[in-house]
């Protein structure tokens, strides 16, 4: 009796709603992907995380100003692409979440801490997650830079760089590159990755994650802020869901902030080839 009533009152709510109609008698999607690309660093005593502030439907634009980035704890930021929906409300759950523990605690959540909070929280959603792809950046206990990425199920990873997104296939090799270059001192380097593997073969005991390598890039604050500007415009060249301009948060130490630089500019200066 109770499924027969759920189903005349779904074929009379679909014969009055135009927007039900619209998709055959049946509820809209529950997901839509409104674009967005995240990108994102850790340094030695740094992270900078970056998101487009263009919200497209489809191929049309709804705003070129909405903000993907959101400051859960001081200096702990999270950005996230994908449904907007979801994204409004997985961010106003970890700012609630986040300021009630502050305030039952008397100290704010860590960086760490927020990433475990993220990761169980889109766990409890995993009947229907949320369709959002995340990522968070801030410092560690040690003052090192830390960014984390995570699926939609909560599993999440400590990473030197990131990209997700849109044009994640085409920013996160350029993010990579700059990790990897032995000019630019990075620690991403042979001998280090060796160091991890060779752990494997060795007898005996082995602790594979001690030798490592650090999860962190050793470029200047202002080289990874050109890179991620730089990955940003040639992603934009390619995806016409990225553009009008970048917003970018940068935490050093105990002071944070953010920004908005435009990332247009090599569109109009690059055009495209006639064949």
């Amino acid at each position: 009796v109770i499924l027969a009533y759920i189903g005349l009152a779904s074929a009379s709510l679909s014969a009055h709603n135009p927007v039900l109609r619209l998709h055959g008698g049946s509820a809209p999607p529950f997901y839509e992907n409104n674009g967005g690309t995240v990108l994102a660093l850790a340094g030695d005593d740094y992270a900078v995380l970056a998101a487009d502030r263009r919200l497209s439907q489809g191929y049309g634009i709804l705003t070129a100003k909405t903000s993907r980035l959101w400051e859960v704890s001081p200096g702990v930021w999270v950005a996230i692409a994908g449904c907007h929906a979801d994204a409004l409300g997985l961010s106003a759950l970890l700012e609630h979440t986040a300021e009630e523990y502050r305030q039952t605690q008397c100290r704010p959540l860590t960086t760490e801490a927020t990433a475990r909070l993220l990761s169980s929280v889109l766990y409890g959603r995993r009947g229907r997650p949320y369709y959002c792809f995340c990522v968070l950046a801030g410092l560690d206990r040690k003052g090192r830079g830390a960014v984390f990425t995570f699926d939609a199920v909560g599993s999440f990873e400590r990473v030197g760089c990131a990209a997700v997104g849109g044009s994640q296939a085409i920013a996160l090799p350029i993010l990579d590159d700059l990790i990897a270059d032995p000019h630019s001192a990075g620690v991403w380097g042979d001998e280090a990755g060796e160091t991890y593997f060779q752990s494997w073969d060795e007898g005996g005991y082995s602790d594979p994650t001690s030798a490592r390598p650090p999860r962190s890039c050793r470029l200047s604050i202002d080289a990874a802020l050109v890179g991620i500007k730089d990955a940003a415009r040639a992603a934009a060249e390619l995806d016409i869901r990225l553009g009008d301009s970048l917003q970018i948060a940068t935490v050093v130490g105990s002071s944070a902030h953010d920004e908005s630089v435009g990332i247009s500019k090599c569109i109009a200066d690059c055009p495209l080839k006639s064949h």
